[in-house]
């Protein structure tokens, strides 16, 4: 049996939204009698330019999911933490914003800051931007 890294593609939401709208775009330039009439083309891009962002962000989302951890306790910096309640928390993308199931931990000894290794180990900045999404920010205010 033949695995495709395509066939997981094909069945994100997102991407069978953006197969489904292609092919319908194609078949109406096959099916279209009258060769002088055409469709809206800033319409067709804005379409096209939303539905791939749509994909990229369910690609980031998942991806993202995969840096969170859900170990009993785990030591950072000298301190040990353990394991709190698992959050939705949403996060801006260069694609737009998403939201992560990811996991808290707070210290054991004494009191302080829970910690999200999600956003550790992802380079989350101030709690929401994504390292790209940052850096476009960034880059934004330079301008």
């Amino acid at each position: 049996m033949e695995f495709c890294h395509t066939d997981l593609f094909l069945h994100s939401p997102a991407a069978q939204r953006l197969s489904e709208f292609i092919e319908k775009q194609r078949q109406e330039w096959v099916n279209r009698n009258d060769l002088s009439s055409v469709g809206n083309f800033e319409s067709f891009e804005q379409d096209i330019h939303t539905l791939v962002m749509a994909v990229e962000r369910e690609l980031v989302s998942e991806e993202l999911s995969r840096y969170d951890l859900s170990a009993k306790e785990i030591e950072v910096e000298g301190k040990v933490y353990r394991r709190g309640v698992s959050l939705p928390e949403s996060y801006l993308t260069a694609a737009g914003r998403i939201s992560v199931e990811r996991h808290l931990y707070s210290p054991v000894a004494g009191k302080g800051p829970s910690l999200c290794p999600l956003e550790l180990r992802s380079g989350i900045m101030a709690g929401y931007f994504t390292p790209r999404a940052a850096r476009q920010g960034a880059l934004q205010w330079r301008c």
